[in-house]
Parts: C-alpha cells; structure tokens; sequence
C-alpha cells in the first residue's frame, strides 16, 4: 500500500467517526416537546387504535406538527384502507408510540 494512502485512509477514518458521533448525538437527543406538540401526543395517545390524518386535522393538527412528531419517532403513519358504507377510502392512520407515551411521562 502507498504511504499516501494511508493519510487518505486515517482521513476517510476520521470523517466517518465524526459522522457516527453527531448521528449518535441526534439520535440521543430527547424530543422537545412544547404546549402544542404536547397536546396532540396527548390526542393520540387517548385513541388506542390512533387516528386519521383527517380527524387530526379537524382537531386542529397541522401537517407540520404530524410530520415533526413522526420525524422525532414520536408518532408513526401508516397508510391504510377503510371502508365507507359501500365505498374503499384511503387514509393515513397516525398512532402515537412508545418514545411518544415515554416523552408525555416525562
């Protein structure tokens, strides 16, 4: 091996423990959680089987706020079919999950 390969070697080395720290850092990082974020965490958490993206928005949810909080692992979406009266509709289902219950504790 080149002895200028191995200074490009420790360099790559170097790049990617620092990488590896600041994800570890980011995921180790506890979710803020305001008034408002607090509150709709709270919404999901009363509704055992979770709740359509529509209900949330109707409650006053935004798209922002859902997509932060299954961001932060607070909260997953899944889509998913549900039937009304003779018709198929497809909805996104958002229920909260165990970090989300851990940071509403905390």
């Amino acid at each position: 091996m080149p002895s200028g390969s191995i200074g490009a070697e420790v360099a790559r080395s170097t790049i990617a423990v620092e990488s590896y720290r600041e994800l570890k850092a980011m995921t180790l990082r506890k979710p803020r959680l305001g008034p408002e974020r607090r509150g709709e965490l709270g919404i999901l958490d009363d509704a055992p089987r979770g709740l359509t993206e529509s209900i949330l928005l109707a409650h006053g949810v935004t798209d922002q706020v859902i997509a932060s909080l299954v961001r932060d692992g607070l909260a997953t979406c899944a889509p998913e079919n549900t039937r009304e009266g003779v018709r198929t509709v497809d909805v996104i289902r958002v229920k909260i999950t165990d970090v989300g219950r851990r940071a509403l504790e905390g």
